[in-house]
């Protein structure tokens, strides 16, 4: 007779505590990265360009680092001209072979979530803006 008693007044304790924790999901913002690129490393072994650049990034804070963005296929392009048909505005994927970046040039970057602990850093990219400098 106990039991069953305790049983819902577990089960009801349990519903009311655990909805709890799962409504309060917080929302992780992008980093973004902005700064100048100091070298160009094309690997076409695992077909990727990776480039150190020093500069600063926003993530919780804004600080500055030096990094190494690895871009791959799946990072998108988006223009260095502001767009005014919505047509124009379409990002597409990198072409490897056809990417041009120097040293020298500057950079605007959304990064992956997940970033090395190494020294300099290493993170993928998402998207990236480049800045030609003549």
């Amino acid at each position: 007779m106990r039991l069953k008693k305790i049983i819902p007044m577990i089960f009801i304790f349990l519903l009311i505590f655990s909805t709890t924790v799962f409504a309060n999901e917080k929302k992780v913002e992008e980093t973004i990265f902005m700064g100048k690129v100091q070298a160009v490393q094309k690997s076409e072994k695992d077909n990727t360009v990776r480039i150190k650049t020093n500069g600063y990034i926003r993530g919780c804070k804004v600080y500055q680092e030096e990094i190494i963005a690895i871009i791959s296929e799946e990072t998108f392009v988006i223009a260095d001209t502001c767009k005014i048909d919505e047509k124009d505005k379409k990002q597409e994927k990198v072409n490897l072979k056809e990417f041009n970046i120097k040293k020298g040039d500057i950079v605007f970057m959304k990064l992956n979530k997940v970033m090395t602990k190494s020294i300099p850093p290493q993170v993928g990219v998402k998207a990236i803006q480049i800045t030609q400098v003549n």
